[in-house]
């Protein structure tokens, strides 16, 4: 799945819910609802704005994107570095993004995973906007990586123009 779509849907989901409930709950009449809708689209913009800005940049990458969103303190995200670390210094080519779960940006775990239980830390694998592996709660082996890795095409660059 496309991460930009990803993102998108789990928006669209949070400003129908959001704008439901506050609907509901004040007992808002149709035209008053509607002007709510821009005060949700505002406070969805402000609250994930910095995650919507990670997706876009990772999207933009030419190459394959390894994000990791954990925290300190996590034992899982400590004990998956050593697999992620190994992976990253086998492939150069391979971009690591780095993300703490308490960053603004690290809201992206949810855009990715959506509100359903979850653990951390998430590990997904992006090449050119495209979501190819996603964990979460689990330590990953070299391996693993390795598997989604081979697996996915290989993408040549011209200029500023990637293709499968």
């Amino acid at each position: 799945m496309e991460l930009l779509n990803k993102v998108q849907e789990y928006l669209e989901v949070q400003q129908e819910k959001l704008q439901g409930e506050l609907a509901a709950k004040y007992a808002l009449p149709q035209d008053e609802a509607d002007e709510l809708r821009i005060a949700v689209t505002r406070y969805l913009d402000k609250t994930y704005g910095p995650a919507i800005d990670l997706a876009r940049y990772i999207c933009g990458r030419k190459g394959t994107v390894v994000l990791f969103i954990g925290r300190e303190g996590c034992e899982i995200c400590h004990d998956s570095q050593f697999g992620l670390d190994r992976f990253i210094s086998e492939h150069g080519d391979v971009e690591l993004v780095k993300v703490s779960y308490s960053d603004p940006a690290g809201l992206l775990y949810h855009l990715i995973h959506g509100d359903e239980g979850g653990l951390l830390p998430l590990i997904a694998m992006i090449r050119t906007g495209h979501l190819n592996m996603t964990f979460t709660g689990v330590r990953l082996l070299p391996e693993v990586y390795e598997k989604y890795y081979s697996s996915l095409s290989p993408v040549r660059c011209e200029g500023d123009m990637c293709v499968l």
